[in-house]
């Protein structure tokens, strides 16, 4: 089975098994972040240097930040191809990349790893970035420019590994565990409303406990008032989520509800 043609414009090359797609919208993405580091942070992080000294910085860490995408979405389509999956394709776009694969008969086991397998590549290189930041043989240049990816790759490995988009790695893997661990697949409703909140205010409070620890965030009130109330407002979207077919069948049966024909 083949996949859909991309969509046009788009740069599309092909490796092997592996179509390359790249948006018009991954470059505005990748050259906005690019000029913002080269007009603001690179000149106060790294001042008294000519003006093409920040343009390459800029344009390496750009380049990083692609290489580290195309290394994380990599380990989807290495774990999609190390499944005997062959349409595969990896696509830069302006919310940054995505892998997609055609695949007829699937298993929560093999779901599970897919989606585990991008965030590993990134804690991976996350690891790498610090060692070259932290290593003084390299030039000052080459060590700001691995800082700089460090903290970027470390950001996209928290947003990716938590279910914080309905698209995101985290959730694609609460979903296959959910499905491993009930013998059945689960509905979007229970996935997304349920589940993903819950995971989600832990995080919220783990998050903030470790930047207190860390001494990132110095401010009590975000842990003692933003972060519970976040957390708060998480942990009751299930009630209502759960409750809600209740109280959709509750209205149909009264005049005016969801149920009765609306009137002018």
């Amino acid at each position: 089975m083949s996949m859909m043609a991309p969509p046009r414009p788009a740069l599309v090359c092909r490796l092997g098994d592996i179509e390359f797609v790249a948006r018009p919208a991954a470059l505005a993405l990748y050259g906005s972040i690019a000029a913002a580091l080269d007009l603001t942070f690179l000149p106060a992080a790294f001042p008294g240097h000519p003006a093409y000294t920040y343009h390459l910085m800029a344009l390496g860490v750009a380049l990083s930040m692609v290489i580290a995408t195309l290394l994380h979405e990599g380990g989807h389509a290495l774990a999609y191809w190390l499944q005997g999956v062959r349409a595969i394709r990896i696509t830069l776009r302006g919310s940054g990349g995505a892998c997609a694969a055609v695949i007829d008969d699937d298993n929560p086991a093999h779901a599970l790893i897919r989606a585990a397998s991008g965030p590993a590549v990134t804690a991976v290189v996350v690891v790498l970035l610090t060692l070259a930041w932290h290593d003084r043989a390299l030039p000052a240049t080459v060590r700001l420019i691995a800082a700089t990816q460090a903290v970027f790759s470390l950001f996209d490995l928290i947003f990716n590994a938590l279910p914080v988009h309905p698209r995101c790695d985290g959730t694609f893997a609460l979903r296959a565990a959910l499905w491993l661990l009930r013998g059945k697949a689960p509905s979007e409703t229970f996935v997304l409303y349920v589940w993903r909140p819950l995971i989600l205010a832990a995080a919220v409070l783990a998050l903030a406990w470790l930047g207190r620890v860390s001494g990132l965030l110095g401010d009590d009130t975000i842990m003692g008032v933003v972060a519970p109330g976040l957390a708060l407002v998480l942990c009751a979207i299930p009630p209502v989520a759960l409750a809600w077919p209740a109280l959709y069948r509750l209205g149909a049966r009264f005049p005016g509800g969801e149920g009765t024909p609306a009137h002018g």
